[in-house]
Parts: C-alpha cells; sequence; structure tokens
C-alpha cells in the first residue's frame, strides 16, 4: 500500500475535520511500503503516531515535519536502514 492524505482518510472513513482532531493513529501490520512525502501535513494535534510491522524502506526528507505534538513515534519491525535527521524539519 502506498500511503497519501486520501488514502488515509479512505482507510479510516475520516473528514477533513476528523483527520484534524486525532492525537493518536494506529496504523500498525497495514502492508504500508510508502508513505507520501504531505501524508500527515493536516495532522496538528497528533501525539502518536504508530507505523511499526509494515514494510517501508525510505521516509521522505519533511515527512513529519508538522506533527509539533508528536512525542511517541514506532518505526519498529519495518525495514528501514537509516533515517535522515531532515524527517522532522521542513
Amino acid at each position: 500500500m502506498n500511503l497519501d492524505y486520501e488514502s488515509l482518510k479512505r482507510l479510516l472513513n475520516l473528514t477533513d475535520e476528523t483527520v484534524e482532531e486525532l492525537n493518536s493513529l494506529d496504523l500498525r501490520n497495514r502492508g504500508i511500503v510508502s508513505i507520501n512525502e504531505r501524508t500527515f501535513d493536516k495532522l496538528k494535534n497528533l501525539e502518536i503516531l504508530l507505523l511499526s510491522n509494515n514494510r517501508l524502506t525510505t521516509l521522505n526528507e519533511g515527512l513529519f515535519r508538522e506533527l509539533r505534538s508528536l512525542n511517541h513515534l514506532d518505526l519498529s519491525n519495518n525495514q528501514l536502514s537509516t533515517l535522515d535527521k531532515k524527517i522532522f524539519k521542513e
């Protein structure tokens, strides 16, 4: 699965307004192989993001830049070899 903002909304059956209110998002074991760069930009209140047990190999620069409330990120059990420090920066 390639995850982008629209597929995230469909997957969770959410509207733009409810997406913005999310504080926790569990995407474990979803077979995600890639995440588009702006997928999480509207999740301003997100504190917990669980992405473990997927098939991620790389993460785009700036992927988590808008997640200013994020305090827990789980990327375990993916196929990531390195993380660029710019995934949290613009």
